[in-house]
């Protein structure tokens, strides 16, 4: 207990420790900061240590529909998707498909709306401006386009998502 490594007063898990040599874990929620050793409770020097910034570069594709698959390429995500988190304008991604330290693969939740995606990790956010559209309900015609109270429509147009859910038509 007298004896360990901190990374910005972090306190780091140990995998081996020699006379000349230590391994230590990188703890969660580390940033860029210094690094020491403490040996009978003697700190060493600082030593800078750089924890890549959580980042969306890039999204492919950037627009579609609901239930679209995403891939989302950034830095810093994690080798496996544990408790984080990917988001499209604050709703969590229907499902995942795949997920590593610069690759998220996840489908588009059915409540989203064009907005920023987001990475979380052990509760810290990536940058938010990387943007996802998702098209708005586009109507291109009514058949018939008349008739009494009682008659049958046929709507068509886009983006109107495979399921009504709650969605509505409206008349006047």
């Amino acid at each position: 207990a007298n004896s360990y490594v901190s990374f910005s007063n972090n306190g780091a898990t140990i995998r081996s420790w020699s006379d000349t040599q230590i391994v230590a874990v990188v703890p969660s929620g580390s940033v860029t900061g210094s690094v020491k050793v403490t040996v009978n409770n003697v700190p060493s020097n600082y030593v800078t240590y750089t924890v890549p910034a959580l980042t969306v570069n890039s999204l492919t594709p950037s627009s579609g529909p609901v239930g679209t698959s995403v891939t989302v390429a950034g830095v810093a995500f994690g080798a496996s998707q544990g408790t984080s988190v990917l988001t499209f304008n604050g709703q969590p991604a229907a499902s995942i498909t795949s997920w590593s330290d610069t690759q998220i693969i996840g489908t588009v939740p059915v409540t989203a709306i064009s907005g920023p995606v987001l990475v979380t990790v052990n509760g810290i956010n990536s940058n938010a401006t990387v943007n996802f559209s998702v098209p708005a309900p586009f109507v291109s015609g009514i058949s018939p386009e008349g008739g009494l109270a009682g008659t049958q429509v046929t709507i068509s147009g886009s983006a109107f998502q495979t399921n009504q859910r709650n969605s509505t038509v409206t008349f006047n």
